[in-house]
């Protein structure tokens, strides 16, 4: 049994002999390619752990596959090790900017060679297994938020039916203790179901179903199922998002649920009588969707980690409203399952503008989470 998939580059045809021959030896399983463009050919064929390349070779060089190499989301945790007879410090420099993961020096010693790759190894056999722990938690995480959904659905219809006198009538304690009981089966159900979306978009469940949209017909349906909620805490909701702008390839539903989350943000965070504004705008080849409010703001230290999982912002809901921690991370995967991205401005005080963008050509849903290469397309470029 071998102990891992390594791919030799080199043009030099002594080189690839000797290397592959030491690895051999070793219990590896070994290819071999003669440049840039057949290491791309072999590397997509057969997914190796580790590959070892030349820097300086004809056509594709060491460089440029190493950056094709890692763009490819299923090879982006391949380690790379370049070879090269440049041993200038700006040399190593670019290499390890291309993504490269470690640096050898023609001539090398196979000793040293060999000592390297089986660290490299080590390092591949520990991600391939935190991948597969991070996938049985997110497996677990999906089929325990699925089964308690039902129960926590059923104590939240009792509650409503309580709360609407359609059991009986309650004493204004009993009444209180119902209502407490609901909001958080309510907190509960929201969290679950955030887990859920999240567990499904982490180990690509999720499909996003395309079609092309008007982008202000969608904002408009959303702003207006969400005027209740900004009535209720006198929020005034301003829509300026124009009538021209170009149709967008997205995901209705999925689009809409970023909108709801980021209004639902912005209406936490706001006083009463503040103003949530809604606008949109053409961007280059991107339509970009931006929510303002006038809330609290967020405190500098915590803007880096808004989109983190699970991340509580040290600034205080306006009404004491709680959250699941989940809902600006699934904001920013389902922006980036289309192919966009999200940014936040906001100072102390004076509130915050949400911005994500979504691009207006039809991508692919894995797009974003790492361009997958068209492996004809890749060996027809010159």
């Amino acid at each position: 049994m071998t102990q891992g998939k390594i791919l030799v580059v080199d043009d030099q045809e002594s080189i690839r002999k000797l290397v592959s021959m030491h690895l051999r030896k070793r219990g590896y399983e070994v290819f071999s390619a003669c440049d840039g463009h057949d290491g791309l050919e072999k590397a997509l064929e057969h997914h190796p752990d580790i590959i070892v390349s030349d820097l300086m070779m004809p056509g594709m060089d060491g460089i440029e596959l190493c950056k094709r190499v890692k763009a490819d989301k299923e090879m982006r945790e391949t380690f790379f090790i370049m070879l090269t007879a440049k041993g200038k410090i700006e040399d190593k420099v670019q290499g390890f900017d291309s993504g490269a993961d470690d640096y050898m020096v023609k001539p090398f010693n196979h000793h040293e060679l060999l000592a390297r790759v089986d660290a490299a190894m080590r390092i591949r056999l520990l991600q391939k297994e935190l991948r597969s722990l991070s996938d049985l938690k997110d497996e677990f995480l999906g089929i325990a938020a699925h089964d308690m959904r039902t129960p926590l659905t059923v104590i939240k219809g009792w509650c409503d039916l309580f709360s609407d006198n359609l059991l009986g009538e309650l004493t204004s304690e009993q009444r209180e203790a119902i209502a407490g009981i609901g909001q958080q089966a309510a907190l509960m159900l929201d969290l679950i179901n955030d887990l859920l979306d999240v567990a499904k978009i982490e180990t690509g469940k999720v499909q996003l179903s395309l079609s092309r949209c008007n982008v202000k017909s969608i904002i408009d349906d959303y702003l207006h199922a969400q005027a209740l909620v900004a009535s209720k805490k006198n929020i005034t909701l301003v829509n300026n998002v124009p009538d021209d702008l170009e149709p967008v390839w997205l995901d209705p539903e999925r689009v809409g649920q970023v909108l709801n989350n980021l209004l639902s943000n912005a209406f936490k965070f706001s006083p009463e009588g503040a103003t949530v504004t809604v606008s949109a705008a053409r961007n280059g080849n991107f339509i970009e969707v931006s929510v303002a409010d006038t809330g609290v703001g967020i405190p500098p230290e915590d803007v880096d980690n808004l989109f983190k999982k699970f991340v509580q912002v040290s600034s205080k809901a306006t009404r004491g409203e709680k959250g699941t921690g989940l809902g600006l991370a699934i904001v920013k995967k389902i922006v980036e399952l289309h192919g966009g991205k999200v940014r936040v401005k906001s100072k102390m005080g004076e509130g915050s503008t949400f911005t994500f963008s979504l691009p207006i050509e039809k991508r692919k849903p894995s797009e974003s989470q790492g361009t997958k290469i068209d492996k004809n397309l890749a060996l027809s470029e010159n």
